[in-house]
């Protein structure tokens, strides 16, 4: 029984948590603002699973990003922002802010 309840919460803190490494991939799953955390969804194991963002967005330490077709995402006015290993799907669209860099 403490197994199963140490397995709970290791699974309950794994999913809830958003401290991310450079392994996980990144994907908009709707149109929205780069910052807005709902605007993305990530995975952990490769794209086997993917887990809405909840309180961060994709960055410099992320691994691959990519925005999806037919999704549409802002970098909003003035927004310095840094990211690595980007990819922009047929269809999809980047749009920057003035000010943006």
């Amino acid at each position: 029984m403490k197994k199963l309840i140490y397995s709970l919460f290791f699974f309950c803190i794994l999913i809830t948590t958003d401290s991310f490494s450079a392994n996980e991939l990144w994907r908009s799953r709707i149109s929205g603002s780069w910052t807005t955390p709902s605007t993305w969804e990530f995975s952990t194991d490769g794209g086997g699973v993917w887990i809405i963002a909840t309180s961060t967005f994709p960055d410099v330490n992320s691994s691959t990003t990519t925005i999806r077709n037919p999704n549409a995402v802002t970098v909003n006015n003035n927004t310095p922002l840094a990211i690595d290993q980007f990819g922009i799907e047929n269809g999809a669209s980047l749009s920057l802010g003035s000010g943006s860099r």
